[in-house]
């Protein structure tokens, strides 16, 4: 099964915020920033999008899945989706893609993944239209 990662256009904000926290926190932050963030896609698609200790928020749609990459300094939403048919996923060469909504330097609270499944929900039916 393939796997593929995106950055959802409304992950923008968050990971400009990311950016500044690590700038304020740490040297040559923007080396580190290109690294932690490669760290994440990959370990992101070598998990399928279900790396150790992640949280799935099902109460919302869509799904949300939250993930403390950074211990006690980030946490990762992102979404999961199949795409193919009935017929690739009957021959498993479905892909899934695993879309990057936000990162938090918090654990993101009920409200806050709600809002955040709503923005994503609104963002994709305006920009499909």
């Amino acid at each position: 099964m393939a796997v593929e990662f995106a950055v959802h256009e409304i992950a923008a904000p968050y990971l400009r915020a990311w950016y500044r926290r690590l700038s304020r926190n740490r040297r040559g932050s923007s080396d580190l920033a290109r690294a932690y963030f490669e760290f994440l896609e990959t370990e992101l698609i070598r998990t399928a999008g279900r790396p150790e200790g992640v949280r799935v928020a099902d109460w919302v749609h869509p799904e949300l899945n939250v993930w403390e990459f950074q211990a006690r300094e980030a946490w990762v939403a992102f979404a999961l989706a199949r795409r193919g048919g009935w017929w690739t996923r009957l021959f498993r060469q479905a892909t899934i893609q695993v879309v990057l909504l936000a990162i938090f330097d918090h654990l993101p609270l009920r409200a806050e993944l709600e809002l955040l499944a709503r923005a994503v929900t609104s963002w994709d039916q305006t920009s499909s239209a």
